[in-house]
Order: C-alpha cells, then sequence, then structure tokens
C-alpha cells in the first residue's frame, strides 16, 4: 500500500505511469447503436425521504479544505495542466465526528470545456482495492468527449487504497508454505481455515485504526463530504463492479443527493450485506451469495457454444469445446500441465480462464490455448510424455499477464492476504476488512467447505473460487459492522439511477441489475448483450445513453438492450 505522506506527484505519476487504474477498458473499438435502442427520457423526480439519518449525521461534519496541486508529471502537457491532486482529512469515525481524522487521497483530472462545466463526476472501479485516484484517466476516456468536456472527473481512493491510509494487522501469520490458492479438499481446507485463524487473532491483537472503519458505508460518507468540498450540491457517480456497490450505498443513505447515478456491473446489495434471511443470510457466505461462480460458469460455457456454433475457421477449439476444456481441466489435477517451474495447478488454470473472462477479446485468446493444450495431450498419448508444457501455447504468456493485472489491481478473486516486503510482520486486510464488515456470514469456518461442495454442482469449476475469498469472515471476522449499512434497500432518490448490466458477466451476473433495478424505485435497466465484465467503453449504444443521462439527466427507456455488433469469434 501507498503511504498517504509520499509527496502527490509521486502518488499519482506512479499510479497513472503503472496503469493502476481498474477493470475499466482504455479506448475501445466504436460500436454500433443497436437498433432496438430507445429513444431517452427525463426521469420524474423519485419520492426520496425527507431527510435520513446519513445525511443528517454527514451534514454536521465541518467541510474538509482541498488543497489542490498538481500531480500529472509524466503525462502529456495536455493532460498534466489538468491533472490536481488534494489530501483532505476527514473523520475516522463519523460518530465522533471532532475525534481523530483519516486522510483521503483525490485525484482530479478538470473537464476540457470549463466554460461549459456542468460540475463533478466522481468515479469508482472496484475491487474492493482498486484506485478511483488512478482510474480517472481511463473513465475519461471510456465514457467519451461530451462527459469528460462538461465534468471535473474525480476519484477518491477508497479507505485502505493507495494514498488514503493503510488498513493492516501485525503480528506472526506466516505464510504456509503449500498454502492452496483456494482448497479442492479437506486437508487444503483445513490448512486454509488454520490461516485464516492466525490471521484474525493477528488482527485481534494489533491493527490499524482504518481496519475498524473501511465499511463501503465510511467510504460513501467520504464520498459525499468530498462532494459538498468541490460545491456540488448534488453526486454525479459513475461505478464499475464493487463501485456499484458503493454506488447503491450512496444511493440508500443519500438519496436526497443524487443528481445523475450510474451503476455497472452490478453487485446484488441484498445478497452481498445479508442475502435472504430465511434461506441464506448468516448460512451462506456472501461470496456464494452474490453468485459469481455462476456468472463465470454461465459466460465460459454460452462461450463454448458460440466457438461450437462458428466452428474451427473462426475458433481452434470448435468441436466439442466444453469437453476438451474439461479434458485439460482432469489433466491438471492429475499434475500433467507444467510451465516449466513445475505443475499448471488445476486452481490455476481455472484462474486463467477467469481473468480472459473480464474483456471479450480475452476469450478467443484462451479457446485457442485450451485448444493447445488439447493438441498436447494428442501428442503425448502418441508419444508417452506424461506432461505438457503449456509455454509450447503463443497464447499462455498473453493469458498469465491478463491475470496477473487483475489480481495487482485488486479486481478479482482478491488475494485473502498480502505481506508486503519491508514489513514482514505486517498482513494488509483490505479487502476482508471491507467485506466482512459489509456482510452477515457463518460463524463455522467449515460452512465455506460446505458451500464450496455445493458450487461445484451449480457453478463448476468458478463457484469454489469465489466462496473461498471471503474465509476469513468466518467466526468474528475482520473489522467491525458497527458504522456499516446492511440494508434494507428499497427507496427513491432525487433522481433515479441508471442500472447497466451485461448478459455474460463472468464475475457480476445480470441478476445484480435486476435485483438493484427493484429496489431503487423508477431506476432505469440498460443491458449490455454481450461477454465482458462490464459495459462501459464498449462504445456506441452504451457510451451515447450513458453519456446523455450524465449530462442531461435523460434516462433510457427501462429495459432497453445495446447489442455486440460484431461476433465473438471473428
Amino acid at each position: 500500500m501507498r503511504s498517504p505522506s509520499r509527496p502527490l506527484a509521486a502518488v499519482v505519476g506512479v499510479v497513472v505511469a503503472a496503469g493502476l487504474l481498474s477493470s475499466v477498458p482504455g479506448p475501445a473499438r466504436a460500436l454500433d447503436v443497436d437498433a432496438s435502442t430507445s429513444a431517452a427520457r427525463t426521469p420524474a423526480a423519485a419520492a426520496a425521504p425527507r431527510s435520513t439519518a446519513a445525511e443528517r449525521q454527514v451534514a454536521r461534519v465541518a467541510t474538509p479544505r482541498l488543497r489542490w496541486e498538481r500531480c500529472g508529471q509524466g503525462l502529456p502537457p495536455n493532460l498534466a495542466k489538468r491533472l490536481t491532486c488534494a489530501t483532505p482529512k476527514v473523520p475516522l469515525d463519523y460518530d465522533r465526528p471532532r475525534g481523530a481524522p483519516t486522510q483521503l487521497f483525490v485525484a482530479r483530472l478538470r473537464a476540457e470545456q470549463p466554460a461549459r462545466r456542468i460540475g463533478t463526476l466522481f468515479v469508482n472501479p472496484g475491487g474492493p482495492g482498486g484506485s478511483a485516484a488512478g482510474a480517472i484517466l481511463d473513465f475519461a476516456s471510456a465514457l467519451g468527449p461530451r462527459v469528460r468536456a462538461r465534468f471535473d472527473v474525480v476519484g477518491v481512493d477508497p479507505r485502505g487504497v493507495g494514498g488514503s491510509g493503510i488498513t493492516a494487522c501485525s503480528g506472526k501469520v506466516g505464510f504456509p508454505p503449500r498454502l492452496a490458492q483456494y482448497p479442492l479438499n479437506r486437508e487444503q481446507a483445513t490448512s486454509r481455515i488454520r490461516f485464516d485463524d492466525r490471521v484474525r487473532r493477528a488482527c485481534a491483537q494489533k491493527r490499524t485504526p482504518l481496519v475498524d472503519h473501511a465499511s463501503t458505508a465510511d467510504v460513501a460518507r467520504d464520498m459525499d463530504l468530498i462532494r459538498r468540498a468541490v460545491g456540488d450540491p448534488k453526486l454525479t457517480y459513475y461505478g464499475v463492479s464493487y463501485g456499484s456497490y458503493l454506488g447503491a450505498t450512496y444511493a440508500r443513505l443519500f438519496p436526497n443527493k443524487v443528481r445523475a447515478l450510474v451503476v455497472d456491473a452490478v453487485l446484488d446489495p441484498v445478497a452481498w450485506s445479508t442475502g435472504n434471511p430465511t434461506t441464506q443470510g448468516a448460512k451462506t457466505p456472501f461470496t456464494t451469495r452474490l453468485r459469481s461462480g455462476y456468472g463465470a460458469y454461465e459466460a465460459l460455457t454460452a462461450a463454448w457454444t458460440e466457438c461450437d456454433r462458428v466452428g474451427k475457421k473462426r475458433c481452434a477449439l470448435a468441436g466439442d469445446a466444453l469437453g476438451k476444456w474439461k479434458r485439460v481441466l482432469r489433466a491438471a489435477k492429475q499434475g500433467r500441465l507444467g510451465d516449466g517451474n513445475g505443475s499448471l495447478a488445476y486452481q490455476d488454470v481455472v484462474g486463467i480462464a477467469l481473468g480472459s473472462l473480464y474483456s471479450r477479446f480475452g476469450i478467443p485468446s484462451l479457446a485457442s490455448f485450451v485448444a493447445d493444450l488439447n493438441a498436447g495431450l494428442d501428442r503425448s498419448a502418441r508419444t508417452g510424455q506424461r506432461r505438457v508444457l503449456v509455454s509450447e501455447s503463443k497464447q499462455y504468456p498473453k493469458l498469465l499477464k491478463m491475470r496477473r493485472e487483475l489480481e495487482r489491481r485488486g479486481l478479482y478473486t482478491a488475494p485473502i492476504v498480502s505481506a508486503p516486503a519491508r514489513r514482514p510482520a505486517t498482513t494488509d486486510v483490505l479487502f476482508n476488512a471491507v467485506t466482512c464488515s459489509d456482510s452477515v456470514n457463518p460463524r463455522d469456518p467449515y460452512a465455506w467447505e460446505r458451500a464450496a461442495k455445493e458450487q461445484d454442482r451449480t457453478a463448476p469449476w468458478f463457484g469454489r473460487l469465489w466462496t473461498w475469498s471471503s474465509s476469513p469472515c468466518a467466526r468474528q471476522g475482520i473489522g467491525s459492522s458497527d458504522d456499516a449499512f446492511q440494508g434494507p434497500w428499497r427507496t427513491g432518490t432525487s433522481t433515479p439511477l441508471l442500472v447497466v448490466g451485461n448478459t455474460h458477466d463472468p464475475a457480476t451476473p445480470i441478476s445484480g441489475a435486476r435485483k438493484v433495478n427493484t429496489r431503487f424505485r423508477d431506476s432505469v435497466l440498460l443491458t449490455w448483450d454481450g461477454w465482458g465484465h462490464a459495459a462501459i467503453g464498449q462504445g456506441g449504444c452504451v457510451t451515447s445513453l450513458t453519456g446523455t443521462y450524465l449530462v442531461t439527466q435523460q434516462l433510457p427507456d427501462d429495459g432497453t438492450v445495446c447489442r455486440q455488433p460484431k461476433p465473438l469469434f471473428r
């Protein structure tokens, strides 16, 4: 984690140069607007409450002063002159507004046409763990010229991310030499559970103050305070993936402060927080309730069906693509796949596949990779050589890089914990400090093993991976839920929300978007009918409709569909 005490220019220079941006894509290929797209409409004002407890609570806090400094060193001059940063202080605990403060890191890209500026667009790329400050250039590019001309784009690093402090626990944790990425059997499950116990004991002994004040509701309160600091009477926002949960939380806590709010790649807020109390709640891990495993399973099997449909000329894996995928997984479990440094584990193959599904442009490469491995298995059967080297596939370096980049950004199956090299006795617990405080989970750690086994039946390959990512939330969990928001979620907002979902999203299935659409009165559902994680940056139809809403507050008709105009395999 970066220390907030570092110079502003150094912080943003590193963030932007390293590309630590998000699942938000860079400039996209232009897409045609689907003929079925409906004309935009101006929303009627939704019935928001008079005033919520959160609105009154934050109203009592003094507005922080934003001391903007240039921080775009290393960028082209036209960008560098428009990029500024600040490190305001906000209450660590909003119940004690005059108590200890915590520092945030905020980056701002000024509007291209200041004379026509509407206000500020706040953005968040996801995680928990993605840097909002580092994402502003990608958001500005992906949302198109109309949006970046009229808005300052602002990213507030959430608590514990980038320049906004550290969520860490101290003590002897120790990483087992053979700790699997996620367990496949009872022995591995027991090893993971014992490791989680050590992390929780370390957090009980000594932790940074932010560990108990990192909930999404705390981040939403921070964002409302910074909204006031930049002078906007209401919030304009675009959040992707976990950023959708932040957006939904803000809309529920501050329903009278919504000017225009887009949630994209939407997490089901009920599933994240509590689940259905009669069937889930504390019985099922929240990472199972989200149905991310099913989303990845659906995206992959739909892609293999499409591969078979178009044939070998367009997809190298065609001809029982699903069967060939299963054959590769069996070989991985048998230790028959290697990368030159040892065996490529089953978990590695599944992780590579999931990383590829995050972009529709990665799926053809995945198909070619699996086809190469099947050809290698055929050769090994003829020659009697047991092991197949995955490095013989030209696709392997590309897919491995894609997966590692997602892990580095903390945007999918965030590492359970990570140990910074300079402080080996300190464990960064950001992902679980947020998620455990936000959500209700089982106390019994073996509930994760039971849920994972069930996921093998309903969401093969990926359900187990997603389920185990929250295992530190067992027993007493990590962090405090005192300031978290866990529902109920039904409300009206001063401007209805625009909810965007993908039909083949590997992390946030469209069921999450549909749930938000039912919980926020008069909200509108816009569907991207295609593959990949999030619709932002897909060009044409999506960019036009989201841009119109952000600039004019005009919504498309509920149920509008933007279709992927080019085939998955070409």
